[in-house]
């Protein structure tokens, strides 16, 4: 049956409001939409599309879990609960939809390397790499999927196998910039590709280019953050584009990157304004779970410790750490977390502190650093009005 037209006219106008980026004037539409004629599934999974890109995530859900009771086998609507609940680090859950997509269709790439994503997460990593391995049979020299399986490699300790993954991104990527110079994903995959492998000042000039091709993507400002703090330790340029990376999500997303900022100022020694963002994210649900919580937590102490050179916050925290010991490693980091306190308290000096911080900083991190999220994308464009 087709919609009315009335129905029809307002998916038009949202759906262009969509591409413009205009999600609350898409929403909005959709609304009406669903007014004219109620219970579409496409109008819902398209309004659910809106809210995931700003960062309304159970909101979303809703959307997408009411698309379903009408059309329960909609792959796309599938994929794009599961990035929601990706995006809300609720990786289980985002797994099992990905699990259905891939039962109602096998042959679609981006459920296969969602899946990977999910997995990964879960340090399921040899799952992970199945996975991957499945889609790239399905699209061999798709950059986004090597270049989560150098990251899955990576994740799993097998340097050498990442290494050489990376390695092919680089030619993959090489490849088709002489093709399509103007894809800023391409840019941004040999970017990552370049970082892997340690050429970084060449990996800071791909991110710029793509950057400048898409220069309010926040995925792409957080990359190019962290690569100045983490392997450039420009500390102050991994500031400016952690607060760029901020200034360009919806609030309701910000979660993360409001973490990544903090830790940028207190790597450029602005402990007192680090300090200030990280109070400010207490209590906020969106995006934090227990380690979450307890990487936010350890920050405010760096803070504490680097402002007054106490050592009393990390004897405590030692022990706070007990219960999260093997989600974090920490039974073989625990020296470095011995060597702070006991630098600390015999005053060896606040450069000898603060390296052991940075150290530290970037262990707790590894844990919860936004992995390949750019390539973590919902299903498909926006359906069209379509006859049922």
């Amino acid at each position: 049956m087709r919609i009315n037209q009335d129905a029809s006219d307002y998916v038009a106008k949202g759906n262009s409001a969509f591409e413009e980026s205009r999600y609350d004037a898409a929403i909005s539409y959709y609304n009406q939409a669903l007014e004219a004629e109620p219970g579409q599934a496409f109008v819902l999974r398209n309004k659910g599309k809106s809210l995931n890109e700003l960062g309304q995530y159970r909101e979303a859900i809703e959307c997408f879990d009411e698309a379903l009771g009408v059309d329960p086998d909609d792959v796309d609507t599938w994929i794009d609960r599961g990035y929601a609940y990706f995006q809300i680090l609720d990786y289980d859950a985002a797994l099992t939809c990905l699990d259905k997509a891939w039962g109602l269709d096998e042959h679609e790439p981006l459920v296969w390397r969602n899946r990977a994503a999910a997995l990964s997460q879960l340090d399921r990593n040899a799952e992970a790499i199945e996975s991957l391995e499945t889609a790239l049979k399905l699209t061999p020299e798709d950059v986004g999927t090597l270049n989560m399986m150098a990251w899955v490699h990576y994740n799993a300790g097998e340097l050498g196998r990442a290494k050489s993954r990376y390695e092919e991104v680089l030619r993959v990527s090489n490849k088709l910039i002489s093709g399509a110079p103007q894809n800023p994903e391409v840019w941004a995959a040999k970017g990552d590709s370049l970082r892997g492998i340690g050429r970084y000042s060449e990996a800071e000039e791909c991110y710029h280019k793509a950057i400048d091709l898409e220069p309010n993507n926040a995925d792409l400002l957080s990359s190019l953050s962290n690569l100045y703090s983490d392997q450039l330790y420009n500390f102050e340029k991994g500031t400016e584009f952690a607060f760029m990376a901020l200034e360009n999500t919806p609030e309701a997303g910000a979660y993360s990157f409001k973490m990544d900022y903090a830790e940028a100022l207190l790597k450029s020694g602005k402990y007192e304004v680090a300090k200030e963002k990280l109070l400010e994210l207490s209590g906020q649900e969106a995006g934090a779970d227990s380690l979450t919580e307890c990487v936010r937590s350890f920050l405010l102490l760096c803070c504490d410790c680097l402002l007054h050179q106490s050592s009393d916050g990390f004897n405590d925290f030692l022990g706070r750490l007990e219960g999260l010991g093997e989600e974090f490693e920490i039974q073989e980091k625990r020296w470095v977390f011995r060597g702070v306190t006991e630098s600390i308290r015999t005053g060896d000096g606040d450069p000898m502190t603060r390296f052991l911080l940075l150290t530290l900083i970037d262990i707790m991190q590894a844990r919860l650093r936004r992995r390949d999220f750019r390539f973590f994308g919902d299903g498909g464009r926006n359906s069209e009005v379509v006859q049922k």
